[in-house]
């Protein structure tokens, strides 16, 4: 679905206020359930109240929606959650993490604080992002690191990340991914983007990262979406060790 809509911009001069906008929205329908993307604005999350709320009066019931939601959780569990999409996405090797983003709230006066660790600001002192790319790439604990603790005993917690990944199979492309949320310290309103750098024929990949293009959009905007939603299950539901009965006489 298309939606054209005019949008009043009051920072323009008066001949150019009103601008014509569009909202692709694409309904991916299921067995039991149906998936809407949309792109990340406040038109076209209204669109889809309206379109949902029709849909409901029509079968005579209310349609429940399933969001990827990051509330209830606890900063290292936030921290695991951007940490396994990057480390486990299926078909694509983790190659750098670009940035990170980090969100507190001062309790003396209420205000929130947003930082982009990938600038030069330190607000606090840590080369976080360059921490990340070695316990990423290692597979070691970040939440045991130095620079975490740091982060933590400063009121922070991840709330965004960008990260680079090599396609595993040919033609292996590289794709530079965005994790993040409208409302972060809440973690709410889960919002992705993926572009793409094409292997060329000498083997080079292109210099600059550009859209996907329409045949590689759907299945790759899945592979995030699916990622995302199984972290998010193992995070609330981990799996429980298995208990390995001994037999009488065995020696453990």
């Amino acid at each position: 679905m298309n939606v054209a809509y005019d949008e009043v911009d009051y920072s323009k001069t008066r001949l150019i206020q009103r601008q014509r906008r569009d909202a692709g929205i694409e309904f991916v329908i299921g067995e039991s359930i149906t998936t809407i993307r949309m792109p990340a604005t406040e038109k076209a999350r209204d669109i889809v109240e309206k379109i949902v709320s029709h849909a409901s009066k029509l079968k005579l019931q209310d349609l429940r929606k399933s969001e990827l939601s990051l509330e209830g959780l606890t900063a290292d569990q936030r921290t695991t959650f951007f940490m396994e999409i990057m480390r486990t996405m299926p078909g694509y090797q983790l190659q750098t993490v670009v940035s990170i983003k980090c969100a507190s709230r001062t309790e003396d006066t209420g205000e929130n604080l947003e930082i982009d660790l990938e600038q030069e600001e330190v607000l606090v002192e840590s080369e976080i992002v360059s921490k990340i790319n070695s316990v990423a790439l290692n597979g070691l604990n970040l939440l045991q690191s130095d620079e975490y603790q740091s982060l933590r005993r400063n009121g922070f917690f991840i709330t965004a990340v960008t990260w680079r990944a090599l396609q595993k199979e040919k033609p292996q492309d590289l794709l530079q991914l965005d994790v993040s949320f409208d409302e972060p310290r809440q973690g709410k309103g889960f919002r992705f983007g993926v572009r793409i750098a094409r292997r060329l024929a000498d083997g080079g990949l292109t210099s600059n990262f550009g859209r996907l293009e329409p045949n590689r959009q759907p299945p790759l905007w899945t592979l995030v979406e699916r990622t995302s939603a199984r972290v998010l299950q193992d995070i609330h539901s981990p799996p429980q060790d298995e208990a390995v009965p001994l037999r009488e006489g065995a020696g453990a």
